[in-house]
């Protein structure tokens, strides 16, 4: 067969796979690569974590994000605040589509451990027993101030002076008015319990343990700390981290 025939042939060939091929080319592309940053990756709870969807697009087509929080759809924005109210390992998983259906998943841990004692602003943190903490005459919004553990040690709260039978730790503010009543207010714990308390107006006590109290009040409350301490029993029944 002849040169210039066999440039036909191939000519041809070359035209009827372009024409049968070229509109799949783009199924064709690596699909969209899906990651996750997340700060912080641990803490306690309630745990608020910014989460940005970071991956590579090829193509920088809108893609489809799709957010889940253990197992549970949370958000489709490519990036938000998600706040974790319960102790545990919590599994964070993004999956990104693009317009051809293509789809890759990432996924992290974020880490709230279980705590002894802690301090929410944020209100009551889910599965552990709290108590409110606030003073009627204060002002300042103490309404979702809140001290939880991890256990039910008995722990009491008190704005009208100590609670009888009970071992109680004034919690003061030197920077508080006198009208705003923080001169009768107590933590206070039943006589047998081996929970130590220890208040601090200069931040964390060397060689105990320690956390700080932050709320949003104008006089002070920028370098308070509550300390604490359990004998070993108490120590043996805490859950594992």
């Amino acid at each position: 067969m002849k040169k210039w025939l066999w440039g036909i042939l191939a000519g041809g060939l070359v035209v009827l796979l372009a024409w049968l091929f070229l509109p799949a080319l783009p199924f064709l592309r690596g699909a969209p690569v899906a990651q996750i940053y997340a700060e912080p990756r641990d803490g306690v709870a309630p745990l608020t974590v910014l989460l940005v969807s970071v991956g590579a697009n090829r193509t920088n087509e809108e893609l489809q994000v799709e957010w889940t929080v253990d197992g549970s759809v949370v958000s489709n924005q490519s990036y938000f605040h998600h706040r974790l109210n319960t102790v545990g390992q919590h599994t964070i998983t993004l999956k990104v589509i693009d317009q051809r259906g293509k789809s890759s998943t990432d996924s992290v841990t974020i880490n709230v451990p279980v705590g002894r004692i802690l301090w929410s602003a944020n209100g009551p943190v889910e599965g552990m027993p709290c108590i409110q903490v606030y003073e009627p005459a204060d002002p300042a919004p103490w309404a979702k101030n809140y001290l939880c553990s991890y256990q039910d040690l008995g722990i009491k709260w008190s704005s009208a002076g100590p609670i009888a039978d009970m071992r109680c730790t004034q919690i003061t503010e030197p920077a508080e008015p006198v009208e705003h009543g923080w001169t009768d207010n107590y933590l206070c714990v039943p006589e047998s319990s081996s929970l130590e308390l220890e208040w601090s107006n200069a931040g964390p006590i060397a060689k105990k343990s320690c956390i700080a109290i932050r709320v949003q009040d104008k006089h002070g409350w920028k370098n308070n700390a509550l300390c604490y301490s359990l004998n070993s029993k108490d120590e043996a029944q805490k859950p594992a981290e």
